[in-house]
């Protein structure tokens, strides 16, 4: 069973998370952003990935920061993920999290990239007209949404958001299978440079 970290923080994120509890992968922790204020009473409201995280009974971190923050850095890499999944976090990714696991950072980001990098994707493609919006699945880089690019999958945005209150709707079209998939090939990339490396460095010592 693979180790994950998963990190988000809005209701376009927890499909996903629910997926891949139900997928049998193994979510160590799931990260989201601190409570905030919210309402008229301006009282703490936790995240709706925090909810989620809540009812499947999942280690939850809401650090304020994440660049320089030891204590989570060495939270993290005692859990030592295969993988850490990143949906709507809500912060870039500093490269120490990016080098950490051995299959990378996988990024599920509400828009067909290169449309709509950065934030606010969905809103952007209602605010423009889109037609049709989606997911892509990518490797999380250094840069801002400028990962390779796994896998797309479209949809109707005329289908999948009805009213603005609704726009995170558009989550639900996240099958598992936008992780999953691009996450196994990954590991099997991985797995086959692993192999090139042990036979290069066997040709080399039959060679010395």
């Amino acid at each position: 069973m693979m180790d994950l970290v998963f990190c988000g923080t809005p209701l376009f994120a927890v499909p996903t998370l629910e997926r891949l509890v139900n997928a049998d992968f193994r979510v160590r922790v799931v990260v989201t952003q601190p409570d905030r204020a919210s309402g008229r009473g301006l009282g703490l409201a936790a995240s709706p990935v925090k909810q989620a995280a809540l009812e499947l009974r999942l280690p939850i971190l809401q650090p304020d920061k994440i660049k320089q923050n030891e204590e989570f850095r060495a939270e993290l890499e005692r859990i030592a993920p295969d993988a850490i999944i990143v949906v709507g976090y809500g912060r870039i990714i500093p490269q120490w999290m990016i080098d950490l696991p051995r299959y990378g950072n996988l990024n599920l980001h509400a828009s067909l990239l290169p449309k709509y990098r950065g934030a606010a994707p969905i809103q952007w493609a209602i605010a423009r007209g889109e037609s049709v919006t989606g997911v892509t699945t990518m490797r999380i880089d250094a840069g801002l949404d400028t990962g390779d690019t796994l896998r797309h999958e479209r949809a109707g945005a005329h289908k999948i958001v009805r009213v603005p209150a609704r726009i995170d709707v558009v989550g639900d079209r996240c099958d598992v299978v936008a992780i999953a998939q691009p996450l196994a090939e990954q590991i099997h990339q991985r797995g086959l440079a692993g192999t090139n490396r042990a036979a290069n460095a066997d040709a080399q010592r039959t060679v010395e």
